[in-house]
């Protein structure tokens, strides 16, 4: 067990909100969420399905075990309170430097807007199906070779 929910139930950013998660313990907590999406157990429970639904509902699953890890009782408000709480950190210098290492912050582009035809596309590490590495550009480059379009699906399983 990580640590138990005997903290203050009060967070120390003046928002006027009260969270239940301390930063330290957010920091711990979505850690060990980030290691969760990692695992064969939850990227197995991604892959059954292609559905956005069911991506929260093996997200909202893997939230579950990290509470229950830390000692925390398995509800609705727990699981509230990790995004809530992740809400009141989000301008915090320190909170903005963990956000960026989790995956599924470093792969979400919403922000940057719709792309349009004829964007530049960044490199991206891919994978074959066998496991094998290679990349976006290889792919790029093999299609300019063949003078063949190459059509890229887009899409998150975490």
């Amino acid at each position: 067990m990580c640590e138990t929910a005997n903290e203050p139930p009060a967070c120390s950013v003046p928002t006027g909100r009260v969270c239940a998660l301390s930063k330290p313990t957010l920091k711990r907590l979505l850690v060990r969420c980030n290691e969760l999406r990692f695992s064969a157990q939850y990227q197995d429970m991604y892959t059954l399905k292609d559905d956005t639904n069911w991506s929260a509902m093996v997200t909202n699953s893997l939230h579950r075990q990290a509470l229950q890890e830390f000692g925390f009782a398995d509800s609705e408000v727990m699981l509230d309170q990790i995004y809530s709480t992740r809400y009141v950190y989000r301008d915090d210098e320190e909170m903005q430097e963990l956000f960026k290492t989790l995956i599924h912050v470093q792969m979400d582009f919403t922000a940057d807007g719709p792309l349009k035809e004829g964007d530049d596309a960044v490199d991206a590490q891919l994978y074959e199906l066998d496991g094998t590495p290679t990349s976006l550009f290889h792919y790029i480059n093999m299609a300019k070779a063949k003078d063949v379009p190459l059509v890229v699906y887009n899409g998150s399983w975490t």
